[in-house]
């Protein structure tokens, strides 16, 4: 790790990618070009309409950590009924691993962790 290192407004990024099939692809790469922007700063002006929806609709943070706790207490319940060997904590664990390695924050985690019903 170097320790002279200048930081950059880009290490405070994260990369999305997606899969497109070749059509809209080029589709996307033609309006682009069209209207003189980057695609990046098209996929930033949907993701930035996309979080004023999410405003407007009523979804927060913290309804959307509830919904997702549901889901992972419904998976846990349907995942006890087909191995009943399974053991909470082990499930919990590969929880807490997953949320992380998706992006979720340590914070968030800690709270959707907590919520997990045995």
């Amino acid at each position: 790790m170097p320790i002279l290192k200048v930081k950059k407004e880009r290490e405070e990024l994260r990369l999305v990618g997606v899969h497109l099939p070749p059509q809209d692809y080029n589709s996307l790469s033609l309006y682009a070009l069209a209207m003189g922007i980057s695609k990046s700063h098209l996929f930033k002006e949907l993701i930035t309409d996309w979080k004023e929806h999410l405003k407007a609709e009523g979804i927060t943070e913290k309804t959307l950590t509830q919904d997702l706790t549901i889901r992972i207490n419904n998976e846990w319940r349907r995942m006890r009924k087909l191995k009943p060997r399974t053991k909470f904590i082990n499930f919990k664990n590969d929880v807490e691993n997953e949320l992380i390695g998706k992006g979720l924050t340590l914070k968030q985690v800690t709270v959707i962790i907590s919520k997990i019903n045995e």
